[in-house]
């Protein structure tokens, strides 16, 4: 019986160093990743801060619809995949139609949907305003056109161009 007890596992034989042990290990790990995710969340909002870092493109949002929204764009599905890869996280400076504007579902954001050019059914963009421009928002109607910038995030034929981080200018 003596022999069996000395030949346990050091772990087994103590068991709670080794489970505050692992804890501490997997507490280690995690502070690793979040503390690089934290990195990369300061830089962002630094840089968010500063429009000398923003990389702007020389294109108005009504270009971009008809590249990529609009059923005359002479774009296939795959070329305009890859196009859109150059735009994708910069920022525009542009003025469009207001079609709706409406508070977002889920989350805090304000949604400015701007009228497509070739089909009033459609959107040719969705803008994401902070609930801090909700005061300036309420002052636009149906219609108007608003002057922005903001950063591009993607394109599809439902929502038009996806723009987030949307400031009326």
């Amino acid at each position: 019986m003596v022999t069996e007890i000395s030949k346990q596992n050091w772990f087994r034989k103590h068991w709670i160093i080794s489970i505050i042990l692992g804890i501490f290990i997997l507490g280690m790990i995690g502070f690793m990743f979040n503390t690089e995710s934290d990195n990369h969340s300061t830089k962002t909002s630094k840089s968010s801060g500063i429009t000398n870092l923003r990389s702007y493109i020389d294109e108005d949002l009504y270009t971009l619809i008809y590249l990529f929204v609009s059923d005359y764009s002479s774009y296939t599905e795959l070329q305009k995949e890859e196009e859109f890869k150059q735009y994708k996280n910069k920022w525009i400076k542009t003025s469009g139609i207001v079609k709706e504007i409406d508070d977002m579902i889920i989350g805090q954001e304000i949604v400015v949907r701007i009228e497509h050019p070739d089909n009033y059914l459609l959107s040719g963009a969705t803008l994401y305003f902070k609930p801090s421009e909700k005061d300036r928002l309420l002052e636009i109607n149906k219609y108007d056109e608003i002057n922005f910038e903001g950063r591009l995030k993607n394109y599809n034929s439902f929502l038009g161009i996806m723009i987030d981080d949307v400031e009326l200018r």
